[in-house]
């Protein structure tokens, strides 16, 4: 829970650019590292 408020913060600064830089990389490693 603790990451999802740190990348809360990000994405309402940057607007959506962050928000679909970071969700994007991170499911990826998520799924190459269960």
């Amino acid at each position: 829970m603790g990451n999802s408020s740190k990348v809360l913060n990000p994405e309402r600064r940057f607007g959506k650019r962050k928000h679909y830089s970071k969700p994007l990389p991170r499911l990826k490693w998520s799924l190459s590292n269960p």
